[in-house]
């Protein structure tokens, strides 16, 4: 176990996870939340989730991750295409892949889990999953494909600005399209099987739209609180934030923030001040320090709410949690947010530097280029910036859409903002026009506002879930369950059920 003063020098290199940047706190590898401990990239979540869950408890986690690991070996594809829309690009690269085949029955389908923005690991198709106990039921293979650019899937040799323009969603979905044409040529035993595609987040966006652009490749396909409707500005998402939280909650980080800024009004004494209650890693010496400070600041009050009792037991505290220690922790609220970020940070310094984020966003050579890649995909295809635009959620305005679209610029040297129009336009955004698609959305996620609400026709199925949160209805079932999870779940086996009984088709 790391100790606090390493965990503080991770957490000050750390501030590429500011807050209205989709990081892993709020959106990035959201199907990775929950074993950083078995990831060598996610090496300060890790140390922090450690100091959270004990000693006891992490060692056996790791033992299982360990176990799996020995039965699940990382696997490659070594001919997947650099650019499949260049025909006169032939250069290849290698794609890992995970792939369990204790269920798999003659004749059985695959279901194929398909990379987010983060690396994969063995226990995509062992434990961490629905899917595990979907497969067993329907005598499936089951296969977690990463993402090109994420984990150990890296196509060149590093992630320059020049490299990064063969990262997109449209490459991705080919590569999983190369990907299923390709195994079969290796495994014979699935040569003739259907294929039911998996996804949540990004990735289940991925999922709805590679049975939109390869229906004669994919049966069916789950696509999980999949934010399908790319958007510059996202005010809705910290109104949705506020929502969750409830009403008294809610004016309770408002007076907060009301405080912040008073703080912030009196310039260099006010700052001084809240670099001391919030334990900041670095002086605010500039405006964008300040947002960089609300960004992340915001974003962990955020985090507890889009994966609010989601089974995957990640996050220190759910809603309720929260919300009695802004009550009860302090009677100024200012202090008593400190000291959630405090708890939540397990004694770590609180980032502000933007110019450190910056510097650590620039890194074009690390193991680790998740947080690059994926803002490199909202800088150029989404957006989804998360603002305090709103007059109608607590947080800060100084969270402007002007911050991130800087960012772009500052991390990758170049003149650009989100073409979502183009993305859109692409895909469909919410009116997406296909068919054999579950699209299941929780009310208290906050991205059930780019998610599709009500079906577009009548061969996709919508399943607005009260109460639940971010992509949970892809993990395993609990007592505890809401009936709209359980339900959803249900949804779910009915319809790949029925999928896999239909013939492929090209629609």
């Amino acid at each position: 176990m790391k100790t606090i003063a390493a965990i503080a020098v991770l957490l000050a290199l750390a501030a590429v996870a500011s807050a209205g940047v989709p990081r892993r706190g709020r959106f990035q590898g959201a199907l990775n939340r929950g074993r950083e401990c078995t990831v060598v990239a996610e090496r300060e979540e890790c140390a922090r989730r450690k100091l959270r869950m004990g000693a006891d408890v992490a060692a056996q986690e790791e033992a299982a991750a360990a176990a799996a690991e020995d039965e699940i070996p990382e696997l490659w594809y070594h001919e997947q295409r650099l650019d499949h829309f260049n025909g006169g690009d032939r250069r290849v690269w290698s794609q890992r892949f995970f792939m369990n085949s204790t269920f798999l029955r003659e004749g059985g389908p695959v279901f194929l889990l398909l990379g987010g923005e983060g690396p994969i690991h063995n226990t995509d198709v062992t434990t961490h999953f629905a899917l595990s106990s979907q497969a067993a039921e329907f005598n499936a293979l089951t296969i977690s494909l990463e993402h090109r650019f994420y984990g150990k899937s890296q196509p060149l040799p590093d992630t320059s600005t020049d490299n990064l323009r063969y990262l997109s969603s449209q490459q991705a979905l080919a590569d999983a399209a190369a990907f299923i044409e390709w195994l079969p040529t290796q495994y014979p035993a699935v040569n003739g099987s259907k294929w039911i595609v998996f996804g949540g987040s990004y990735s289940g966006s991925l999922s709805a739209w590679f049975r939109e652009k390869y229906p004669h490749l994919a049966n069916g396909a789950i696509a999980s609180s999949a934010p399908v409707h790319a958007q510059l500005d996202f005010p809705e998402y910290l109104e949705t934030v506020s929502n969750s939280l409830g009403s008294s909650c809610s004016a309770i980080f408002a007076k907060a923030t009301a405080s912040i800024e008073d703080y912030l009004q009196q310039g260099s004494s006010g700052r001084a001040t809240l670099e001391g209650i919030f334990n900041t890693c670095d002086p605010m010496n500039t405006e964008k320090d300040v947002a960089t400070f609300l960004s992340f600041i915001t974003d962990e009050v955020a985090g507890i709410v889009q994966y609010n009792n989601d089974n995957n037991n990640y996050e220190p505290m759910n809603i309720d949690g929260l919300c009695d220690l802004m009550k009860t922790s302090n009677p100024d609220p200012v202090h008593a947010w400190a000291n959630f970020i405090n708890e939540s940070l397990s004694g770590g310094c609180t980032p502000v530097s933007y110019t450190k984020q910056v510097e650590e966003m620039r890194i074009t050579s690390r193991v680790d280029t998740a947080a690059r890649a994926w803002y490199w995909q909202t800088c150029t295809e989404f957006g989804y910036y998360q603002t305090g635009s709103s007059s109608a959620q607590p947080f800060s305005p100084r969270i402007t859409l002007g911050y991130f679209v800087e960012l772009c610029e500052d991390v990758y040297h170049v003149p650009m903002k989100p073409d979502t129009a183009w993305t859109n336009g692409y895909y469909g955004s919410t009116n997406l026009q296909s068919s054999r698609i579950v699209l299941p959305n929780g009310s208290v996620d906050p991205w059930h506002n780019l998610g599709v609400l009500s079906p577009p026709n009548l061969q996709e199925q919508v399943s607005f879930m009260n109460g639940t949160a971010h992509v949970a209805d892809l993990y395993p079932p609990s007592p505890n369950d809401l009936p709209a999870l359980t339900e959803t779940r249900e949804v779910e086996m009915a319809a790949i059920t029925r999928w896999l009984q239909l013939p492929i088709t090209r629609q």
